[in-house]
């Protein structure tokens, strides 16, 4: 994966520690902050900050590197990183996290309507994908679940089981069993945990499967499910 050097080491050193990187400079990779080839096609990544975007957008630098982009990759994705709405006026209001992991309102802009970014997303997204963050670790997470493929939206959404309920509430757990039938829960949280994402147990999947025999609850069943799942073997 080309990773522009300009990017934030958060997000650099969580990739660098799942997968193999080539920092970038500018006119190595003047386009996209995230670049990887996968199935013999080049796939990009611009990603903002909702403040960013929000200047670029207006100043005409976004529409200046995605059309960048376009020239040079086969595809291309925006992910618009941050938390967002909208006051009682209207106005576009941005929330910060805490240590702890909360949300509170930052700041709002008076001169910018929460319709007008709205607008702005719909434009975009006539030629690009766009994929909300809530911070740098769920981008993190997000861009390398894309290089290995196993990228859906729908796998976020809450999954149904009639057998028993669910009673986690973390992303990557939820994704898991969304994406691997019967998974019990207690093996997907457990997986998680011990790997941290997705992107990580796909990766191990194909180099060294009994790595994944360490997590508790984990034999050759599950291996096999894993594999058929994320990779169909």
């Amino acid at each position: 994966m080309d990773i522009s050097n300009s990017e934030h080491k958060e997000i650099i050193s969580y990739l660098q520690a799942h997968t193999n990187i080539r920092l970038r400079n500018l006119t190595e990779m003047p386009y996209g902050d995230y670049a990887w080839l996968r199935n013999n096609e080049s796939e990009a990544v611009e990603r903002k900050e909702i403040r960013d975007f929000i200047t670029s957008k207006f100043s005409g630098r976004l529409v200046e590197q995605l059309e960048g982009c376009l020239k040079e990759y086969n595809k291309v994705s925006v992910i618009l990183e941050g938390v967002w709405g909208s006051t009682q006026d209207g106005k576009l209001l941005v929330y910060k996290k805490t240590r702890s992991g909360a949300y509170y309102p930052d700041k709002f802009f008076t001169k910018i309507e929460h319709k007008d970014i709205i607008k702005a997303i719909l434009s975009i997204r006539r030629y690009v994908d766009i994929i909300p963050t809530t911070c740098r670790e769920s981008t993190a997470r997000t861009i390398l679940e894309m290089s290995l493929g196993i990228m859906d939206a729908d796998l976020s959404k809450p999954i149904k089981r009639r057998d028993f309920p669910i009673w986690t509430r973390d992303e990557q757990t939820i994704k898991l069993m969304n994406i691997v039938p019967r998974l019990p829960e207690k093996v997907a949280r457990e997986l998680i945990k011990r790997f941290g994402c997705i992107g990580k147990i796909a990766e191990i999947i194909i180099t060294d499967d009994s790595e994944l025999l360490e997590a508790n609850g984990v034999g050759k069943g599950t291996i096999s499910n894993l594999k058929k799942a994320i990779w169909n073997k």
